[in-house]
């Protein structure tokens, strides 16, 4: 079964996810609709608007890099913050050895050995 794509109306490029479509059309506009209503900084992005402010709310733990003192809001997105200093690959394809720091970098090299087929050539 195809998964349905969501093309971008001025280059056409597609997306699986609807809401990567958006992030990648404002992030080409430069607009900034969000705003932070305890800091004033502007979001392009309502998702990251959100996850600016838990630093506020409490909401959830942050957790720190030790590098450059940066902060994150959830350990995922430390560990792949990590990864990109240690070089650490712990996801690893199957078919060819090949190692990935990233999963959604591992399924996409996967597509390779499939039909399926993201993009095509206009």
């Amino acid at each position: 079964m195809r998964k349905m794509l969501y093309p971008c109306s001025k280059c056409g490029k597609c997306f699986l996810r609807k809401t990567r479509l958006y992030i990648y059309q404002s992030s080409n506009t430069g607009e900034k609709p969000y705003v932070c209503p305890e800091c004033g900084k502007y979001l392009s992005v309502q998702l990251s608007l959100h996850t600016h402010q838990r630093s506020y709310t409490g909401a959830e733990v942050a957790y720190l890099s030790g590098v450059a003192g940066n902060v994150f809001s959830d350990k995922s997105r430390l560990y792949i913050y990590q990864r990109s200093y240690t070089g650490e690959k712990p996801y690893v394809c199957p078919e060819c050895g090949k190692y990935f720091s990233v999963k959604p970098s591992l399924h996409t090299h996967q597509r390779s050995y499939t039909e399926e087929k993201l993009y095509t050539c206009s």
